[in-house]
């Protein structure tokens, strides 16, 4: 056993089945050192935001534009006194599909030059807007949804949010241009948070705003879901490398293979010595391309570094190193199998 195992590895295919898998196997050991520290950075930002007290009321499973909120404000107010309703909406605007956010109270917009709308007749543009529509404070403009109407710009904001895209009414306009009464989204700022979940409608559901930690949670899932996703096609070539390497050394080697036969080798110490052999160049290559890929991810940082005076140090846990070489060596063994079961050169 111990002298044909010898004899397979000593083959002069073995350092290129070698490294073949090695490169394989140092894609998802770069990506996965990459997605590490990017992780980590996240979870730090994460960690210096303080949650907001503000929570917004939309509803389930739909963008703010598609939501539609039922709910009596009446009934709000009993769980907090600064409940601010808002409608979006997509409107026409000389031909550009915009955004159009209509607010209760306009009072509270911060950054603002010119100054708030205070009636339906007026509304406020965002920088970026008005900067790619080329719009100016006292110009008439006119939007269109459902029903068309002309405004006059009375101020420009510059607010570094969202707001910056997009046109802000009273909502009064926005229920006008839409034609109907419905709102979008409700604000409300330090409710009881007991008494609110009571009270809101199976359809909805309350969002905290500005809520870091549980988006950073969010990103990491959605970030190893794609990792995972895309390592399935690394282990997958893996396994076919392995048939080839398989299946390389059983016909260079059907000489050898014919003669411990011939000496009274039985087909499981022939099955097993193709076996090893196989999962002996999948370990080392594993082994190896780990290396390659966080070694090349650093190395690739430093030269970023030095270029944009800007880098990233991609590591790689134990855990996940050891998850790498175990399903490397599944895969492995899954695409040997066949070949190694198969006679060839009529040794089996």
């Amino acid at each position: 056993m111990s002298l044909g195992y010898k004899m397979l590895l000593r083959k002069r295919g073995t350092g290129l089945s070698i490294l073949a898998i090695s490169l394989l196997v140092a894609i998802p050991a770069s990506m996965g050192s990459v997605v590490n520290y990017i992780n980590s950075q996240v979870e730090i930002l994460g960690g210096l935001v303080i949650p907001s007290k503000t929570y917004i009321i939309m509803s389930k499973n739909s963008t703010p534009s598609e939501s539609r909120v039922n709910i009596s404000i009446e009934k709000l107010r009993a769980v907090s006194s600064k409940i601010f309703p808002q409608k979006i909406i997509q409107a026409n605007l000389t031909g550009f599909k915009v955004r159009v956010r209509g607010i209760s109270n306009m009072s509270f917009l911060t950054g603002i030059k010119g100054r708030a709308a205070e009636n339906i007749n007026e509304a406020d543009v965002g920088k970026i807007l008005a900067k790619t529509l080329n719009i100016s404070t006292g110009e008439n403009i006119t939007l269109s949804a459902k029903k068309a109407l002309t405004v006059r710009v009375v101020g420009i904001i510059e607010s570094k949010t969202q707001l910056d895209a997009e046109i802000v009414v009273p909502l009064e306009t926005a229920w006008e241009l839409s034609g109907d009464r419905s709102m979008s989204l409700i604000l409300i700022e330090d409710p009881k948070d007991d008494k609110i979940r009571s009270i809101l409608p199976d359809n909805l559901e309350l969002v905290q705003a500005q809520c870091i930690r549980e988006f950073v949670q969010q990103t990491n899932l959605q970030t190893l879901s794609f990792l995972n996703a895309w390592s399935i096609a690394v282990y997958a070539a893996v396994s076919a490398a392995s048939y080839t390497i398989a299946t390389r050394l059983i016909t260079e080697s059907s000489y050898e293979l014919t003669m411990l036969s011939a000496l009274g080798a039985k087909k499981r110490l022939i099955f097993a010595l193709i076996l090893c052999y196989t999962t002996t160049v999948a370990l080392i290559g594993s082994i190896l391309g780990i290396s390659l890929g966080v070694a090349g991810a650093q190395i690739a940082s430093t030269l970023l570094r030095w270029i944009k005076n800007t880098g990233i140090s991609p590591f790689l846990d134990p855990l996940q190193a050891f998850q790498i070489l175990l399903l490397t060596l599944i895969s492995s063994v899954l695409g040997c199998i066949y070949p190694a079961l198969k006679p060839v050169g009529g040794c089996l």
